[in-house]
């Protein structure tokens, strides 16, 4: 690394060429900017991660997910999330991630739990895993339960080899179109729509019935 000959603020530039700010004053900062002081707000939204298993193993995963991840939320700290929530009334919102949250063996016991108590429920599902041997009835749980379904997907080029790992060919089924069970005998399709380009990125939101029908 090389210092820069600058003394205001003092930085150290790495050999790629990337600044990195050598000054640590934190509520100088804050204060440069006139954000201080920083106060904690009311949390209103908790999210729990239950784990780091995966059925995929994506390359820019940002905590490393995959199938062979043995890293679980087990029950006793599961059920210390149930007994935080009835402390916490300010909750408005619980956010469960992974990982593949609903390959947690608990994941549904948490969803009813929450729910029961009258508290929104996040799934953050990458779709595939509605397609896995078992999930057979997760789209239709999770729509009993209004559960809102938050999906982040990758761009669909022309070339399927941009979906990889161990669900190649299932990816596109999921990605283009699910089939939920809002109310018995009613079915809707749920399309996803995509941005172009390489980076793209797709998210929608399903809470059961209040979805549009299709």
């Amino acid at each position: 690394m090389i210092r820069s000959n600058s003394s205001n603020p003092p930085e150290v530039r790495a050999a790629d060429g990337a600044t990195i700010v050598a000054n640590r004053d934190f509520c100088g900062k804050l204060d440069q900017h006139h954000l201080s002081p920083l106060q904690r707000d009311v949390t209103t939204i908790l999210q729990v991660n239950l784990g780091k298993k995966c059925n995929q193993a994506c390359s820019h995963c940002h905590v490393e997910a995959g199938p062979l991840r043995t890293e679980m939320m087990n029950r006793r700290t599961a059920q210390r999330i149930i007994d935080l929530l009835q402390r916490s009334p300010k909750i408005e919102m619980v956010d469960l991630t992974g990982g593949a949250p609903e390959l947690n063996p608990h994941f549904r016991w948490l969803v009813e739990q929450i729910t029961d108590m009258g508290i929104p429920v996040i799934d953050r599902c990458n779709l595939t895993i509605l397609l896995e041997e078992g999930m057979e009835d997760l789209a239709s749980f999770l729509a009993r339960h209004r559960v809102h379904i938050i999906a982040s997907l990758p761009c669909r080029a022309s070339d399927e080899k941009s979906f990889s790992g161990p669900v190649t060919g299932k990816a596109p089924a999921a990605c283009y179109s699910i089939w939920c069970t809002t109310l018995p005998g009613r079915n809707f399709l749920l399309p996803v729509k995509s941005w172009s380009g390489t980076t793209g990125s797709s998210c929608f939101h399903a809470t059961g019935s209040s979805s549009p029908g299709y």
